[in-house]
């Protein structure tokens, strides 16, 4: 009833059959205005809405299906190097990629080829609210705490590397640096002529209300200013000093020179 059709149709039990070079079914409303249409162009099958957006009500599942190409999502033409392609350049719009699991598990994404798909990943800790990354297929290389600190598996380097405000260890910093324990707190400076160990090289401590500096070497210590050497410490912890003048205080007797 108030069909039209054109073209070439089979129609037979619960089989509705189109044939043509790009056959097409299309939907209007009252007024003749075409709403919508699902068209097979010779190579693939689209559907499409001229007004409004196509919607699924429900889930979409499939057996062992397949995407061949691209997914994209808010666009029509997804990166070509992007199997899942989600946009909005719409201002104020957050663009969101949302994994929910139950309380006691995590959340991963993983990464790696085809011989090896687990070689990667970064994983999320319901359990603990802790976020880590991961490498070597289950190596935790860091870790982000529930306290908000960060945990590193091995040292941290970089070339050339630059941060871009304070840094803290065991702290929030008030510093650009700022090192903090519980006990003594060292900074300890080493190179390949001093050797590496924990007696090599040189430190500066902060031993409860006492800053020490220490060559641990047999070596000197100086002192510049203006880049000019005032004082130096030497080994046989005589003392030079490099002005003409030194102010000693009153209480200082001078046997002890």
């Amino acid at each position: 009833t108030d069909g039209n059709f054109s073209g070439q149709g089979v129609f037979g039990g619960n089989v509705v059959t189109l044939k043509g070079a790009s056959p097409y079914y299309q939907f209007k409303n009252l007024a003749g205005t075409r709403l919508g249409y699902i068209q097979h162009n010779g190579s693939d099958l689209i559907l499409s809405a001229d007004t409004g957006e196509v919607k699924v009500n429900g889930s979409v599942s499939a057996t062992d299906g397949l995407f061949s190409a691209q997914v994209g999502i808010g666009t029509s033409i997804p990166n070509a190097n992007a199997k899942i392609h989600l946009f909005d350049d719409t201002s104020g719009n957050d663009v969101a990629l949302r994994i929910t699991s139950n309380a006691d598990s995590k959340n991963i994404i993983q990464f790696g080829d085809s011989a090896d798909q687990t070689a990667g990943a970064i994983k999320y800790d319901n359990s603990t609210s802790e976020m880590y990354f991961e490498v070597q297929n289950g190596t935790k290389a860091l870790g982000i705490e529930s306290d908000l600190s960060a945990t590193f598996a091995s040292s941290v380097s970089a070339t050339d590397g630059l941060f871009s405000n304070r840094v803290g260890i065991n702290i929030v910093p008030n510093r650009l640096l700022h090192l903090h324990s519980s006990g003594n707190t060292d900074l300890h400076l080493t190179n390949d002529t001093t050797g590496s160990l924990a007696t090599d090289g040189g430190t500066i401590t902060q031993s409860s209300l006492d800053l020490l500096i220490n060559n641990r070497e047999s070596g000197i210590l100086k002192l510049s200013t203006s880049g000019t050497e005032a004082l130096r410490l030497n080994s046989d912890q005589s003392a030079t000093f490099s002005g003409n003048e030194v102010v000693l205080k009153s209480s200082l007797a001078t046997s002890a020179f």
